[in-house]
């Protein structure tokens, strides 16, 4: 996000009637080696765009020590030519009173980077909402959760560089920045380290413009101060919060006592006098060598409706994709966009109907490949998924191995049927590998590993997770399957240490998971302006508990079986007297055995229970007929 000179409230728009509009208007593509720009602000502004973000690429790559400056997932920029543009795409909260203009976003997801820029915005350097935006990808891309005061500080601090021939001027001083804290009262630092994206600090006009300022200030202050020390002071205090130090002690560790760094915050702010960054550096690019040609009308449209999805304008992307779909049937993006629409509205027959329609359109779009085989996960009775995922998912992985949605997801379509654990251990750790900085990979990681009755390595992954969560939301996730893990660990030591039990019966090789985690389908694709809660499956709500009744028992079928997080199975068992559904908030507390058999392989309860006959024992509920909270169950050939 780049603030720059509030200009007062700005009214919200009917967007699909510009958009309608703007449909005459030529929109182009500029491919350059590692950048897409879609503009309609002409060929040649976009070939410039292109060539800026190509020569901060090379500045950052001379400068990361051999480190790539290169994230996994491609880079798409939309570059609107105008605010009227620009305020048909942004979230629609940003449109309210009160509001920051901004002149750019961060849209992040598994399998993009979407960065919307203003390409009329005012400031001394008409590039800063390029570079910030483009640095916000790299802070993004490490395996490290950055405080929000420090991805904004830094993003402003490389966004106010320029490049020259042979030469980059990084982290210059920001004049309006500097006059607004010279006649502002900073903010105490212990406020400033506790901002993140729902406080008023970086939403409200009147607060969000001091929070920039001074998240710059600071940052400018730390990497003057630190040009010298290996490690920098800032990557000490990362280093400190990745080991579970809490912020403002790492802080004091990192950058000293907390009243004295306010104080030198203070005097370096008053004193004016900023520091910058002169580093030689190989900047040449040839704009007129990038390849572009204009976008077809629906092609245009397929972007512009993917981007309101991602920024949660549906009713605006619904128009825009049917008017796309309209004017090309055959436009495997925009079913794939409409697809993601309905998936975002929780209308899942719809969702699967156009995913399976952007794969027939192009078997070779690793996009609908990957969206069609979670959907058939999602949709999988019983917990597994039909052999369909797999075939679309290695498809996807062939077109593209570096395609890490895909990777996580086969691991965990893997580990949903308890086959292939090996090799889904592998894919697994590449996709965290390729982008360490998505949850949900480690997520997935974490439950093969837990499939592969490894809770110790499992519980490690999960630890390295809380590391990069972002939300409140995201921090009770990883605990709740951090729990479900060291609970597994306890159940799976015990079961161990047992003596062997009499053949007769004899309980099969169990393996007692903690967790269903859903492959990574993140249902609403977050921007910079905030991050939402994870795709990943909601936990089941409790049943409220009714009085008990007596201990029952009944021969049958198991036609059903559904688990959970954190650990809550329900189960539908066919009898001769009708239907039963049990339920168990913690299945790891059920017994199961076989009696007069050993099942073949592992035994599964999530997955490998559906169709088999059983003898179940549980509790009648009272007033709740055909209804039982579940002791045990025994399979029966």
């Amino acid at each position: 996000m780049r603030l720059r000179h509030i200009l007062g409230a700005l009214l919200l728009l009917a967007s699909l009637p510009i958009l309608a509009r703007e449909k005459a208007a030529a929109w182009v593509r500029v491919a350059s080696p590692h950048f897409t720009i879609v503009s309609n602000a002409g060929a040649k502004q976009a070939r410039h765009v292109a060539g800026q973000l190509e020569r901060m690429r090379s500045v950052f790559q001379q400068t990361l020590s051999g480190g790539s400056a290169d994230p996994a997932a491609p880079i798409i920029v939309l570059a609107a030519r105008d605010d009227k543009t620009f305020r048909t795409l942004v979230p629609e909260a940003w449109l309210a009173k009160g509001q920051m203009e901004r002149a750019g976003q961060f849209i992040r997801a598994p399998e993009k980077n979407y960065v919307l820029l203003r390409l009329d915005a005012a400031g001394e350097n008409p590039f800063a909402a390029i570079y910030h935006e483009y640095t916000h990808i790299l802070m993004h891309r490490t395996n490290l959760a950055v405080p929000l005061w420090l991805d904004e500080g830094t993003a402003e601090f490389y966004a106010n560089s320029r490049i020259y021939s042979g030469e980059a001027q990084l982290g210059l001083p920001d004049r309006d920045y500097g006059g607004l804290l010279r006649r502002t009262a900073l903010l105490p630092l212990s406020t400033l380290f506790a901002v993140d994206y729902s406080s008023p600090y970086y939403n409200e006009e009147t607060k969000g413009s001091i929070f920039y300022a001074e998240s710059w200030a600071l940052t400018h202050l730390l990497m003057v101060r630190g040009f010298a020390e290996h490690p920098s002071p800032i990557q000490n205090f990362l280093n400190l919060t990745r080991s579970g130090v809490e912020p403002l002690e790492a802080a004091r560790q990192a950058f000293g006592a907390p009243a004295q760094l306010q104080k030198d915050l203070g005097n370096y702010v008053q004193q004016g006098d900023f520091h910058f960054f002169r580093v030689k550096a190989a900047t040449e690019v040839d704009e007129n060598s990038f390849s572009g040609d204009v976008l077809a009308p629906g092609e245009s449209l397929a972007t512009l409706g993917d981007i309101m999805v991602a920024n949660g304008r549906f009713r605006d992307a619904r128009a825009a994709l049917v008017e796309a779909l309209r004017d090309d049937p055959r436009n495997a993006d925009a079913a794939t966009a409409m697809g993601y629409l309905e998936l975002r509205e929780n209308h899942l027959e719809e969702a699967r109907r156009w995913f399976s329609e952007a794969v027939r359109l192009d078997a070779r779009s690793t996009y609908a490949l990957y969206y069609y085989a979670t959907m058939l996960m999602e949709s999988s009775e019983g917990g597994r998924p039909p052999d369909e995922v797999e075939k679309s998912l290695r498809a996807a992985i062939q077109i593209d191995p570096t395609f890490a949605p895909a990777s996580s997801a086969l691991a965990t379509f893997y580990a949903q049927r308890a086959e292939k654990l090996e090799e889904a251990e592998r894919l697994g750790a590449r996709a965290v590998e390729l982008d360490p900085s998505i949850l949900a990979f480690r997520l997935n990681l974490a439950f093969v590993l837990l499939r592969r009755d490894r809770p110790g390595d499992a519980i490690r992954v999960l630890e390295s997770a809380l590391k990069i969560v972002k939300t409140p939301a995201e921090t009770e996730q990883v605990n709740m399957r951090l729990e479900s893990a060291r609970r597994f660990q306890e159940a799976l030591a015990s079961r161990r240490a047992l003596p062997p039990q009499n053949p007769e019966v004899s309980p099969p090789a169990l393996r007692r998971h903690s967790e269903e985690i859903s492959p990574p389908v993140l249902r609403r694709r977050s921007g910079e302006s905030q991050p939402e809660k994870s795709g990943s499956t909601p936990a089941a709500p409790g049943k409220s508990p009714p009085a008990r009744g007596p201990r029952d028992m009944l021969d049958g079928t198991i036609t059903e079986v559904t688990c959970s997080l954190p650990t809550h199975m329900d189960l539908t068992l066919a009898s001769s007297a009708g239907k039963f559904h049990l339920h168990s908030e913690d299945y790891l507390k059920v017994e199961y055995s076989a009696v007069g058999f050993e099942p073949a392989g592992e035994l599964v309860p999530c997955t490998g229970l559906r169709g088999r006959r059983a003898r179940v024992f549980f509790y009648d509920l009272k007033g709740r007929p055909n209804e039982g909270d579940l002791i045990s169950v025994e399979l029966r050939k």
